[in-house]
């Protein structure tokens, strides 16, 4: 049986969460999908995706070069009805809203606001790009205790609105991801680090560019 909050297989003799709605029984995998539930079983039990398909939001909490440059290509790409910019600094997201709406008419339509954490309710994700840059003479240790101190504000009020998944970019990606994970107390299906693809893109991009330089121009 699939836990009806975040789709976890469930097992009904392992789990201890489970509500009785409308003369039948729903399993869940932690206290926390329990909770979401109970605040609106109408939202898992009527249509559980319907809302999500006929709007796919995606919230970027961080609108800074990262956080900018994810919500053009989501633009481009066409694969979001619905694109909110949240930052702490209000005009820099409301400049790159600005400019991104510049060009709605070249690209697949969709609306695109700057908004704050309430408008991470319904969203089918929400990518978190916030986060402290590392300074000269700082260790990446150092850039975990102050993103994490970050994480600590910004997570709660995500997870305050439950959107369905939660994807991080910032760095250091994997011990954030973690961070994430245990202070969202969502499942690990519902928080994804972005892992090391771009590492991995630029590493290949090296070997490609010193082996086949001109390659690059065929």
């Amino acid at each position: 049986m699939k836990d009806p909050v975040c789709g976890m297989e469930v097992s009904e003799d392992q789990t201890e969460h489970q509500v009785r709605y409308l003369d039948k029984t729903y399993y869940f995998c932690t206290s926390r999908c329990k909770a979401f539930f109970q605040q609106s079983p109408e939202r898992y039990v009527k249509a559980p995706h319907e809302e999500l398909k006929a709007e796919r939001k995606v919230a970027i909490v961080g609108a800074g070069q990262v956080g900018s440059t994810f919500a053009f290509a989501l633009m481009m790409s066409g694969l979001a009805s619905s694109i909110v910019l949240i930052d702490a600094q209000y005009d820099r997201a409301e400049g790159h809203v600005m400019d991104l709406n510049h060009g709605l008419l070249f690209v697949p339509p969709a609306r695109i606001n700057v908004g704050d954490y309430s408008d991470c309710k319904d969203a089918a994700i929400v990518v978190v790009t916030a986060g402290a840059g590392q300074k000269p003479g700082e260790t990446r240790l150092d850039l975990v205790r102050k993103n994490t101190d970050i994480f600590k504000s910004i997570i709660p009020q995500i997870v305050q609105h439950d959107p369905r998944i939660i994807i991080i970019v910032s760095n250091p990606v994997d011990v954030l991801t973690y961070v994430a994970l245990k202070i969202s107390e969502y499942p690990v299906n519902r928080v994804i680090g972005s892992g090391t693809v771009f590492e991995r893109s630029r590493y290949l991009e090296s070997q490609w560019s010193v082996k086949n330089p001109q390659d690059r121009f065929r």
